[in-house]
């Protein structure tokens, strides 16, 4: 088909491009073409629109593939449109986030009676095990159409599913640890302050994402160098020389050091070997130390991360989320 500038695909890129304060050239007009009768698609992130092109007996969209555009352009206009021409009645959803597991342990421990449900009710039982890095989520759908598990059949399932994941649960809702932790926080008025060496800041930096994260999260350091957690937080020289500086004691008194200068409910600090280099026989690429310190009580952890097989980023990743999980448990458990 040709392509043409609809009023509608121009007026969208026009507007895209005056919010930026930059003028409609020629160049940035060739955005606005598309098909000759295809839908516009709006974007909301960005200037190029996407379209629906219809067919026979087929529909058609283009979209982005830029990822920060793609995806808001699907779930508020493709999907939409999808579920109206395969209408998908849900009489019961579930969700699990949980964090400390492998995918497949995780199944295993749950495989036998979703496998019965799934060959019972193929066209009505929907049951997923999917990866939201770091953790592993758990979804459950019931379709109205058709012959459907029984609420007996599905209650059975969501107590096998809690009693299973009870170590290991985060949410019930799609959020992440670094939120839920943040809203624990805020909810409960408490203040965390972080001591950081292997993350490099990105603890704080994932929890000052979130709007009004000063009410919480008070700040923080990064001391990547020796130097910087004895001036900064009062490491001890000879706690550096005789452990090092991925060790239990170093984490410990980083944590200390942070929350007295900082004054905060809890602190959490961490040391580890994010890698590519670095390790050793005795602190290979993965070693993280946690240290988690309260007002009742303190916390220390000390992990190799996937076994030392990970990425330098799926280490930092992993650490910081660790750190934030054992904090959501000491804050629940400090609340009663």
């Amino acid at each position: 088909r040709p392509l043409e500038a609809t009023p509608a695909a121009i007026r969208h890129v026009k507007d895209r491009y005056a919010a930026r304060k930059l003028p409609l050239t020629p160049a940035r007009r060739r955005l606005a073409r598309i098909p000759r009768g295809a839908t516009l698609i709006e974007n909301p992130s960005g200037t190029a629109p996407g379209f629906w092109i219809e067919r026979p007996r087929s529909r058609i969209c283009f979209l982005p593939g830029v990822p920060s555009e793609c995806r808001p352009m699907f779930l508020a206009s493709v999907l939409p449109e999808t579920e109206k021409i395969f209408p998908l009645r849900r009489v019961h959803t579930a969700f699990w986030r949980t964090f400390g597991w492998g995918e497949s342990r995780l199944y295993q421990e749950i495989a036998p009676l979703v496998a019965r449900l799934e060959k019972k009710y193929p066209h009505t039982f929907r049951f997923g095990v999917h990866i939201s890095f770091p953790c592993i989520d758990l979804s459950l759908e019931v379709l109205e159409r058709g012959k459907r598990p029984s609420q007996k059949e599905i209650a059975a399932l969501t107590a096998h599913i809690d009693k299973t994941t009870e170590q290991i649960l985060v949410t019930r809702e799609r959020k992440s640890i670094p939120e839920v932790v943040f809203d624990l926080l805020r909810n409960n008025r408490l203040t965390l302050s972080a001591a950081e060496s292997c993350t490099g800041g990105l603890l704080g930096k994932t929890l000052t994402d979130f709007p009004g994260s000063s009410h919480a999260f008070v700040g923080g350091v990064v001391s990547y160098a020796n130097s910087a957690k004895q001036q900064l937080l009062g490491v001890q020289k000879q706690t550096l020389e005789n452990h090092g500086a991925v060790s239990q004691s170093a984490v410990e008194e980083m944590a200390q050091g942070i929350r007295q200068r900082l004054g905060t409910d809890y602190a959490i600090a961490l040391s580890g070997i994010s890698g590519p280099g670095g390790g050793t026989p005795d602190k290979p690429v993965g070693t993280i130390y946690v240290a988690i310190l309260g007002p009742r009580r303190s916390k220390t952890l000390h992990q190799v991360i996937l076994n030392g097989q990970g990425s330098r980023d799926q280490n930092r990743v992993i650490a910081m989320n660790l750190a934030l999980d054992a904090l959501r448990l000491m804050i629940l458990d400090d609340l009663g």
